[in-house]
């Protein structure tokens, strides 16, 4: 009866370490996770983590620069063309002087006096110099606006392109930690 009682008292306490031994073994799921965790996985991934955030800030950076150098360009070449605008003004202002002038020279070799049809045509030929100039201010603000639009198009484009790739690497990393520290053994 004894070795009957000791051998039952010896096999409940075998069920009852049952549970220490699996927790230990490197067969139960939770063991190797932990193992994991405290092996590498997490380690591994604070470092990609850093990489990538490191990797994400220098691409931001570069797009920062890139978007203020499109910035620059778009705006020097608003310049030029508000330049090139100012002198094409003037030009037409001096042409418009000449042009009232040989047209008056005109009248007083004909004899007409400078009032009536005379006056006409001189205010003809300064409404064609200010459709001229308004035409030009519309053309030149067209093209600014094109201007404004293409760098606003390229910052953003920049921009966007500069954060794909943070996604891009972060599924990288996961997958990758995945594949080297497997949660389960085959």
């Amino acid at each position: 009866m004894r070795i009957q009682e000791s051998a039952a008292v010896a096999e409940v306490a075998a069920k009852l370490q049952a549970p220490e031994r699996l927790r230990r073994s490197h067969h139960n799921p939770v063991s190797r996770i932990q193992e994991v965790t405290m092996g590498g996985f997490v380690p591994t991934a604070a470092m990609s983590a850093l990489q990538i955030g490191f990797d994400a800030a220098q691409r931001n950076q570069r797009a920062k620069v890139e978007k203020s150098a499109q910035r620059a360009h778009a705006q020097d070449q608003i310049e030029q063309l508000r330049r090139k605008q100012e002198t094409e003004r003037r030009q037409r202002a001096q042409d418009l002087k000449r042009a009232i002038a040989a047209q008056r020279a005109r009248f007083g070799a004909r004899g007409l006096p400078v009032g009536g049809s005379a006056e006409a045509v001189l205010a003809g030929l300064a409404a064609e110099a200010e459709r001229s100039n308004t035409d030009s201010r519309a053309l030149a603000n067209l093209r600014i606006g094109q201007l404004n639009t293409d760098s606003n198009y390229a910052a953003r484009k920049s921009l966007l392109n500069a954060t794909q790739p943070t996604y891009a690497s972060t599924f990288d990393v996961i997958q990758k930690g995945l594949r080297r520290f497997p949660l389960f053994d085959a």
